[in-house]
């Protein structure tokens, strides 16, 4: 989120969905000023234009980091170290739960409050 003009780096659609569905929810329990929600709005449509395209056999949510934890876990893993060139050798895999679910999340937060208008899917 510190480099994003970086070379390599990308806007990981996890985390964005992720940041989506809470800004929603919290403007909904009045824990963020509603002006959130305009942010939420914007990453929930941006995902939708960048991150959602139709195939054959379905749709497809891409962008996703596979695995990019932090932490040595009892020495097995000493690469995890959250530095920049481990963060962009991940790969980056389409459908992974931890970003549709959260948009799925969103979504339905959107529902809830009567906000809900669907963007075109590419």
């Amino acid at each position: 989120m510190d480099q994003p003009a970086r070379a390599g780096n990308y806007p990981e659609t996890s985390a964005s969905a992720m940041f989506a569905y809470v800004f929603i929810k919290a403007c909904r329990l009045g824990i963020l000023p509603d002006s959130f929600l305009a942010a939420g709005r914007r990453a929930f449509d941006g995902i939708v234009r960048r991150h959602l395209e139709t195939h054959h056999d379905g749709v497809r949510m891409g962008g996703i980091c596979l695995m990019a934890g932090l932490g040595d876990l009892k020495g097995q893993f000493g690469y995890r170290n959250g530095k920049f060139d481990y963060y962009i050798s991940e790969p980056v895999v389409e459908n992974d739960p931890k970003g549709v679910g959260p948009l799925m999340m969103a979504r339905a937060e959107l529902i809830r409050q009567g906000k809900d208008r669907m963007v075109p899917i590419s």
